[in-house]
């Protein structure tokens, strides 16, 4: 029940009485097999495609997601899949992923992320990283993280730490390891990528996490400010761990070896941990947990606050805060930071199930918890609803809106036989929708419910614009499974940013980078109003080239000195050139270099 103003809108079919307009959704891919599991990373969506039918690799859509055709990034024999990338949308903040992935690279030499998966073509299950390197002389090829005996899956990976001026990035990754042939255990291994060079730091092939003889799952992992990384799983005999592991690779003072217990004496109930930074060296922890009854029916969910040292934080009980212990189960759905020391924690709530046998019914609800344990000023203790339409939402993700609120995508059904279609809403920090939310739009807006079905969406950033991706099978008996997306200025319009154009074509900016303006070639297919400005990272307007005037069609020059609307250079960045016209819109970035 959130109007959205700041995000997504309606993408596919407006929202009932938000908008007497129907915007189009618009195709990442579309391509012979199926294109699954979008993920957004540095302004541009990655993915798993099927179209080689020996086995599926990775692509990408490259410079801003939704202008350029489709590359692969990993082309390899057998699968490549269950892949992970740092720095990810959901772990930044509007205007700071705007091509650069929220990194300040100094000279634009170092990679935009890391990416790791899961590798088949060795015959086993094997880990491997590449580097997105832009062009900017890094290796084509993967390279081999971990190859020992046994299965290697799960992989997490955190950007760790960034030395300003010294050209240089560290990562860690962690995973769920098989190599003893009997456990499954967490490793860890560091990478450090300076000019074009990507190296492993620990010991080949990763070091021990946990290594008690038990069964690991349900990995999670946060950076911790200082170069090192905090990782979470569930312990089959010991519910929910914490390790806190620093730059070299072991436990930080005052953390114990093979990690921190945190669910309590109930902790075999516990699983699914999520873990968010507190800001303050510290973490959140929530997660599912069945102390009340044992049954999966009665699943709650509860949450834990630790410092850096790995003590529970004043006030937090030691065996877990409850988050909620509604009627019927509560399935954690993500945990995002509030950037005020607190978290967000998203769920769908089977409180109002019905008619199980045809649909689940769960809805989505929403909870701001402080870094003291009480409940955010204007958010409901019992959850928030974000949506409680009839039948089921399901499949929900959410990332932090830059302050202290949050965006949440779900999969939501009109009927118990009907395919699901994509939602959205905002929740800002005191619980409400925005004010700008459009009318009709209390519990969601629609993002897209075109003919068959739209799932698994996927959230991320592109500057100061939210980018929607989601599966889609509009296409299901020709191309199979594709990808779509929108994006969706912070007014809610879907007219502004990386939009295909389709009544303009807006050209690259020449030089790119420069050093004291630019020239960007327009063509009109007809005569129409131009508006064309500059925008800075944080969506600030700098100046107006061109203010509502009547072009013909053909081709045209826009030419932009490098100066704002009072005539003064502005400093060393990446800017954004925004065309409209009366039918479409377009963005190209330019990158300004003193």
């Amino acid at each position: 029940m959130k109007p959205f103003a700041l995000l997504l809108v309606a993408l596919c079919v407006t929202a009932p009485n938000a908008s007497a307009e129907t915007y189009p959704s618009w195709p990442i891919v579309v391509a012979p097999g199926d294109q699954t599991n979008p993920r957004h990373a540095a302004s541009r969506v990655f993915w798993m495609d099927g179209r080689d039918s020996t086995g599926a690799d990775l692509y990408f859509s490259y410079e801003r997601a939704l202008y350029d055709t489709p590359q692969p990034f990993v082309a390899a024999p057998q699968w490549q899949y269950d892949f992970r990338i740092a720095p990810e949308d959901g772990y930044s903040s509007p205007g700071t992923s705007c091509g650069f992935g929220g990194n300040p690279i100094p000279g634009f030499t170092l990679p935009l992320s890391m990416v790791v998966w899961v590798d088949g073509r060795s015959g086993d299950l094997d880990l491997r990283v590449k580097p997105d390197g832009i062009g900017q002389g890094w290796p084509g090829v993967d390279i081999p993280l971990c190859s020992a005996p046994g299965f290697q899956t799960d992989p997490r990976i955190v950007l760790a730490a960034y030395t300003q001026g010294s050209d240089s990035l560290s990562w860690i990754v962690g995973w769920l390891d098989r190599r003893n042939g009997t456990d499954r255990h967490v490793y860890a291994q560091r990478l450090t990528s300076v000019v074009s060079t990507v190296t492993a730091n620990w010991t080949p092939d990763g070091v021990p996490v946990c290594i008690v003889p038990d069964f690991c799952s349900d990995l999670g992992m946060v950076a911790d400010g200082a170069g090192g990384a905090y990782l979470v799983w569930k312990q089959e005999t010991g519910g929910i761990h914490v390790q806190r592991i620093t730059d070299a690779g072991v436990p930080a003072p005052g953390w114990p070896v093979n990690g921190l217990a945190v669910s309590g004496a109930t902790a075999v109930t516990a699983s699914q941990p999520w873990v968010v930074s507190d800001g303050a060296g510290g973490i959140l922890v929530a997660w599912n947990d069945l102390r009340a009854t044992g049954s999966p029916a009665d699943a709650d969910i509860y949450a834990q606050h630790v410092n850096g040292s790995g003590a529970v934080a004043s006030g937090w009980p030691v065996s877990g805060l409850p988050v909620t212990t509604a009627f019927q189960d509560q399935q954690l759905a993500g945990l995002v930071t509030d950037n005020s020391g607190g978290a967000i924690a998203v769920w769908e709530d089977g409180r109002n199930r019905q008619f199980e046998e045809l649909s689940p019914n769960y809805d989505v609800r929403a909870l701001r918890i402080t870094g003291a344990g009480g409940v955010a000023p204007g958010w409901n203790a019992d959850g928030t609803v974000v949506c409680d339409r009839p039948f089921a939402q399901s499949n929900a993700t959410a990332i932090n809106d830059g302050a202290a609120g949050v965006y949440i995508a779900w999969e939501d059904r009109d009927g118990p036989e009907l395919a699901p279609d994509i939602r959205a809403s905002h929740l800002q920090g005191d619980g409400q929708l925005p004010s700008t939310w459009p009318a009709g739009g209390e519990d969601g807006v629609v993002i897209c419910d075109v003919a068959g079905a739209q799932t698994m969406p996927s959230v991320g950033y592109m500057c100061n614009f939210l980018l929607v991706a989601w599966v889609d099978e509009r296409n299901a008996a020709t191309t199979g499974k594709d990808i779509y997306a929108v994006s969706m200025s912070p007014f809610g319009r879907v007219d502004v940013g990386d939009i295909r154009p389709a009544a303009l074509a807006l050209g690259a900016p020449r030089p790119n980078p420069a050093r004291v303006g630019s020239s960007t070639h327009l063509d009109l297919p007809e005569a129409t109003t131009v508006e064309a400005s500059i925008a800075d990272l944080a969506g600030r307007r700098v100046t107006s080239l061109v203010g509502g005037e009547r072009w013909e069609a053909g081709a045209h020059e826009l030419r932009w000195d490098g100066r704002d609307a009072g005539g003064t250079a502005v400093p060393t960045g990446i800017y954004f050139l925004h065309v409209r016209t009366g039918a479409s819109s377009a963005v190209r970035r330019i990158v300004l270099m003193r």
